[in-house]
Protein backbone atom coordinates (compact mmCIF):
# COMPACT_ATOMS: atom_id res chain seq x y z
CA UNK A 1 0.00 0.00 0.00
CA UNK A 2 2.42 2.44 0.90
CA UNK A 3 4.45 1.77 -3.03
CA UNK A 4 1.15 2.88 -4.14
CA UNK A 5 1.70 6.18 -2.21
CA UNK A 6 -1.86 5.00 -0.33
CA UNK A 7 -1.74 4.55 3.48
CA UNK A 8 -5.47 4.26 4.64
CA UNK A 9 -6.73 5.90 7.63
CA UNK A 10 -9.76 5.20 9.53
CA UNK A 11 -12.35 7.78 11.74
CA UNK A 12 -12.04 6.11 15.69
CA UNK A 13 -13.96 7.08 18.33
CA UNK A 14 -12.46 6.58 22.32
CA UNK A 15 -14.24 7.84 25.40
CA UNK A 16 -16.37 10.26 23.22
CA UNK A 17 -13.95 11.51 21.06
CA UNK A 18 -13.00 10.73 17.41
CA UNK A 19 -9.62 10.57 16.15
CA UNK A 20 -8.21 9.49 12.62
CA UNK A 21 -6.64 6.52 12.86
CA UNK A 22 -3.89 5.49 9.94
CA UNK A 23 -2.54 2.18 8.87
CA UNK A 24 0.97 3.10 9.45
CA UNK A 25 0.25 3.80 13.28
CA UNK A 26 -1.22 0.40 13.42
CA UNK A 27 1.25 -1.26 12.57
CA UNK A 28 3.81 0.87 14.24
CA UNK A 29 1.74 0.43 17.44
CA UNK A 30 1.46 -3.35 16.74
CA UNK A 31 5.61 -3.68 16.26
CA UNK A 32 6.17 -1.34 18.83
CA UNK A 33 4.29 -4.01 21.31
CA UNK A 34 6.00 -7.19 19.77
CA UNK A 35 9.32 -5.54 20.28
CA UNK A 36 8.83 -4.59 23.92
CA UNK A 37 7.60 -8.46 24.47
CA UNK A 38 11.04 -9.59 23.05
CA UNK A 39 12.06 -12.66 25.36
CA UNK A 40 15.16 -11.26 27.26
CA UNK A 41 16.40 -15.09 28.19
CA UNK A 42 17.34 -16.70 25.02
CA UNK A 43 19.33 -19.35 26.28
CA UNK A 44 16.24 -21.54 26.23
CA UNK A 45 16.81 -25.34 25.71
CA UNK A 46 13.79 -26.99 23.04
CA UNK A 47 11.20 -25.43 21.42
CA UNK A 48 10.51 -22.72 23.69
CA UNK A 49 13.87 -21.34 23.05
CA UNK A 50 14.19 -22.08 19.47
CA UNK A 51 10.63 -20.06 19.11
CA UNK A 52 11.98 -17.17 21.15
CA UNK A 53 15.01 -16.87 19.04
CA UNK A 54 12.93 -17.05 15.88
CA UNK A 55 10.34 -14.24 17.09
CA UNK A 56 13.34 -12.13 17.45
CA UNK A 57 15.10 -12.53 13.88
CA UNK A 58 10.92 -12.27 12.62
CA UNK A 59 10.56 -8.84 14.45
CA UNK A 60 13.96 -7.61 13.26
CA UNK A 61 13.30 -8.43 9.45
CA UNK A 62 9.92 -7.02 9.50
CA UNK A 63 11.52 -3.59 11.17
CA UNK A 64 14.17 -3.83 8.08
CA UNK A 65 11.18 -3.81 5.81
CA UNK A 66 8.67 -1.33 7.48
CA UNK A 67 11.90 1.13 7.03
CA UNK A 68 12.06 0.08 3.19
CA UNK A 69 8.81 1.01 2.74
CA UNK A 70 9.37 4.23 4.62
CA UNK A 71 7.09 3.25 7.46
CA UNK A 72 9.88 4.04 10.08
CA UNK A 73 12.34 6.38 10.45
CA UNK A 74 16.47 5.91 10.35
CA UNK A 75 16.20 7.31 14.42
CA UNK A 76 14.14 4.20 15.06
CA UNK A 77 16.67 1.75 13.99
CA UNK A 78 18.96 3.31 15.32
CA UNK A 79 18.02 3.07 18.92
CA UNK A 80 16.57 -0.58 18.08
CA UNK A 81 20.11 -1.70 16.92
CA UNK A 82 21.99 0.31 19.51
CA UNK A 83 20.02 -1.45 22.20
CA UNK A 84 21.19 -4.64 21.15
CA UNK A 85 24.84 -4.12 20.30
CA UNK A 86 25.68 -1.47 22.75
CA UNK A 87 23.88 -2.89 25.79
CA UNK A 88 26.34 -5.72 26.64
CA UNK A 89 29.78 -6.26 27.20
CA UNK A 90 28.80 -9.14 25.19
CA UNK A 91 25.89 -9.15 23.39
CA UNK A 92 23.60 -12.36 23.01
CA UNK A 93 24.51 -13.47 20.09
CA UNK A 94 20.91 -13.78 18.68
CA UNK A 95 20.75 -10.39 19.08
CA UNK A 96 23.90 -10.40 16.89
CA UNK A 97 22.45 -12.40 13.84
CA UNK A 98 19.18 -10.29 14.13
CA UNK A 99 20.86 -7.43 13.49
CA UNK A 100 22.95 -8.51 10.99
CA UNK A 101 19.92 -9.86 8.95
CA UNK A 102 18.14 -6.03 9.61
CA UNK A 103 21.41 -3.95 8.08
CA UNK A 104 21.60 -6.76 5.16
CA UNK A 105 18.20 -5.46 3.80
CA UNK A 106 18.72 -2.15 4.77
CA UNK A 107 22.22 -1.12 4.27
CA UNK A 108 21.78 0.25 0.52
CA UNK A 109 19.12 2.43 1.66
CA UNK A 110 21.54 3.60 4.64
CA UNK A 111 23.87 4.16 2.32
CA UNK A 112 22.11 6.27 0.66
CA UNK A 113 22.53 9.34 2.67
CA UNK A 114 25.13 11.23 5.03
CA UNK A 115 23.26 9.66 8.34
CA UNK A 116 22.59 6.82 7.29
CA UNK A 117 25.93 6.27 6.33
CA UNK A 118 27.16 7.35 9.02
CA UNK A 119 25.26 5.06 11.37
CA UNK A 120 26.05 2.11 9.04
CA UNK A 121 30.14 2.75 9.56
CA UNK A 122 29.53 3.00 13.27
CA UNK A 123 27.80 -0.43 14.04
CA UNK A 124 29.80 -2.48 11.31
CA UNK A 125 33.06 -1.06 13.70
CA UNK A 126 31.08 -2.13 16.93
CA UNK A 127 30.49 -5.47 14.73
CA UNK A 128 34.09 -6.13 13.76
CA UNK A 129 35.10 -5.37 17.14
CA UNK A 130 33.13 -8.22 18.85
CA UNK A 131 34.34 -10.54 16.36
CA UNK A 132 37.56 -9.98 17.19
CA UNK A 133 37.24 -10.16 20.64
CA UNK A 134 34.98 -13.29 20.62
CA UNK A 135 36.38 -15.09 17.98
CA UNK A 136 38.36 -18.07 20.03
CA UNK A 137 38.54 -18.35 23.79
CA UNK A 138 35.82 -19.91 26.52
CA UNK A 139 33.21 -16.91 25.28
CA UNK A 140 33.93 -17.45 21.40
CA UNK A 141 31.20 -16.71 19.54
CA UNK A 142 29.60 -19.93 17.38
CA UNK A 143 30.17 -20.45 13.95
CA UNK A 144 27.12 -19.25 12.67
CA UNK A 145 27.26 -16.04 14.57
CA UNK A 146 30.76 -15.22 13.08
CA UNK A 147 29.44 -16.38 9.69
CA UNK A 148 26.37 -13.99 9.90
CA UNK A 149 28.80 -10.94 10.86
CA UNK A 150 31.28 -11.70 8.04
CA UNK A 151 28.52 -11.97 5.65
CA UNK A 152 26.71 -8.08 6.65
CA UNK A 153 30.83 -7.06 5.97
CA UNK A 154 30.62 -9.17 2.54
CA UNK A 155 27.57 -7.48 1.40
CA UNK A 156 28.83 -4.04 2.55
CA UNK A 157 31.99 -4.47 0.19
CA UNK A 158 29.92 -5.96 -2.61
CA UNK A 159 27.59 -2.70 -2.59
CA UNK A 160 24.68 -5.44 -1.71
CA UNK A 161 24.56 -7.15 -4.67
CA UNK A 162 24.28 -10.76 -4.18
CA UNK A 163 26.58 -13.08 -5.22
CA UNK A 164 24.37 -14.93 -7.01
CA UNK A 165 23.57 -11.51 -9.27
CA UNK A 166 27.46 -11.01 -9.68
CA UNK A 167 27.98 -14.44 -10.65
CA UNK A 168 24.60 -13.91 -13.86
CA UNK A 169 26.77 -11.02 -14.80
CA UNK A 170 29.62 -12.53 -15.31
CA UNK A 171 27.84 -15.31 -17.24
CA UNK A 172 26.03 -12.77 -19.40
CA UNK A 173 29.65 -11.00 -20.37
CA UNK A 174 30.87 -14.58 -21.48
CA UNK A 175 27.91 -15.14 -23.86
CA UNK A 176 28.40 -13.67 -27.01
CA UNK A 177 25.59 -11.13 -28.23
CA UNK A 178 26.29 -10.87 -32.02
CA UNK A 179 26.91 -13.74 -34.79
CA UNK A 180 29.71 -13.56 -37.36
CA UNK A 181 27.34 -11.57 -40.07
CA UNK A 182 26.52 -8.99 -37.20
CA UNK A 183 23.04 -10.35 -35.92
CA UNK A 184 21.94 -10.19 -32.36
CA UNK A 185 22.66 -13.63 -31.13
CA UNK A 186 19.34 -14.99 -28.73
CA UNK A 187 19.85 -18.69 -28.75
CA UNK A 188 23.63 -20.20 -28.29
CA UNK A 189 24.10 -23.11 -30.64
CA UNK A 190 22.20 -26.12 -29.33
CA UNK A 191 19.60 -24.83 -28.19
CA UNK A 192 15.68 -24.15 -29.93
CA UNK A 193 14.70 -26.33 -32.21
CA UNK A 194 17.64 -28.63 -33.16
CA UNK A 195 18.50 -29.23 -29.17
CA UNK A 196 14.67 -30.68 -28.53
CA UNK A 197 15.29 -33.06 -31.23
CA UNK A 198 13.60 -31.31 -34.30
CA UNK A 199 15.79 -31.36 -37.68
CA UNK A 200 16.69 -27.52 -38.65
CA UNK A 201 14.69 -26.09 -41.35
CA UNK A 202 16.01 -26.85 -44.83
CA UNK A 203 16.86 -24.03 -47.20
CA UNK A 204 14.33 -21.85 -48.25
CA UNK A 205 11.60 -23.87 -46.50
CA UNK A 206 9.69 -21.43 -44.02
CA UNK A 207 8.46 -21.69 -40.15
CA UNK A 208 4.63 -21.18 -39.63
CA UNK A 209 3.50 -17.52 -39.68
CA UNK A 210 6.22 -16.73 -42.49
CA UNK A 211 4.21 -16.74 -45.41
CA UNK A 212 4.23 -18.27 -48.26
CA UNK A 213 8.06 -19.43 -49.59
CA UNK A 214 9.60 -17.08 -52.28
CA UNK A 215 10.05 -18.56 -55.88
CA UNK A 216 13.40 -19.56 -56.67
CA UNK A 217 15.02 -17.55 -59.37
CA UNK A 218 14.43 -18.76 -62.60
Amino acid sequence: LRDRGVVPSFEMEEDGKKFQFDLKRAVMERTQAEFDSLPQDLEIEGDDGKEARNKVKGVMAFLGQLFLRQFTTTKILKMVVSSMLFRRERPDEVHLEAVCLLLKATGASLESTQVGMKLLDDFCIRLKELRSKFEQGPDAFHEKTLSAIESLMDARKRKWVSKRTNRLKDQLKSVPTNTSDGRPRLLSRGEGAAADGAAPPAPGSTSPGDGPAAAPPA
